[in-house]
């Protein structure tokens, strides 16, 4: 029977070697992870100082096609206030066939949680909407130009552009950029003031809230907008 040595110094050695390069190389990869969140918030601020300085340009504001659907629904029940005078019950707008599809092809999902890099990305933009003078739909178009140029992994990038442009499409629809509220007749003013003084004053209690509030409403616009839409509506409508 062959007896065998081991080299009890030698393995030693070697597990010495191994053991380096591995540390080395997770601290490299944590090194770099870290370089990666510096200069993704580097870029943060660089847009927000853009913005600051009125040192950017704006590419087309638009509604986008595919949230049109969503926001004209939204219009029409805004539109059937007078129903809810005689006490017709509102819509249950989770079970509205174009506000659930609206909410199912939303990025984010009731009980999701962002990123590191998708938290820096947001928390820069409402930091932009909360200390600028600058137009919310601006501010929201100028991040969303900016993002499609970031180099940072595509599914994080599909995340905060498919959000930002639903929440510029929600800004657009308040301001009636583009949309049939521009044109509602004389009689309607009183309701469309109040209204539009409403929900400027929901959004505004939230995009200036802490940043679990914000989180929560960003998480799940489409749901919250149109129970914010839905409450205005009913408030206005007496």
């Amino acid at each position: 029977m062959n007896t065998y040595k081991f080299n009890f110094k030698k393995i030693s050695a070697i597990s010495v070697v191994v053991l380096a390069l591995v540390v080395g190389f997770l601290v490299g990869c944590q090194k770099k992870s870290i370089n990666d969140v510096t200069d993704l918030e580097a870029k943060m601020l660089s847009i927000e100082s853009a913005l600051k300085n009125g040192n950017f340009e704006i590419k087309d504001i638009s509604l986008s096609e595919k949230n049109k659907l969503f926001f004209d629904e939204l219009l029409q029940i805004e539109n059937r206030r007078q129903s809810l005078k005689s006490n017709e019950r509102v819509v249950e707008y989770e079970s509205n066939p174009i506000t659930k599809k609206a909410i199912e092809e939303y990025p984010f999902k009731k009980g999701d949680s962002f990123s590191e890099n998708e938290t820096i990305i947001f928390k820069s933009y409402f930091n932009a909407l909360k200390n600028l003078s600058v137009s919310s739909v601006i501010v929201t178009q100028y991040y969303l130009d900016q993002i499609k140029e970031l180099d940072i992994d595509e599914w994080t990038k599909h995340r905060c552009t498919a959000t930002l442009s639903m929440i510029k499409d929600g800004l657009i629809y308040i301001e009636g950029i583009n949309t049939p509220r521009l044109k509602a007749a004389p009689s309607e003013s009183n309701f469309s003031t109040c209204w539009d003084t409403c929900i400027r004053g929901k959004l505004s209690t939230v995009f200036n809230g802490n940043w679990i509030d914000i989180s929560w409403f960003i998480i799940n616009w489409p749901a919250e907008f149109a129970i914010m839409s839905a409450s205005c509506s009913w408030d206005c409508a007496f």
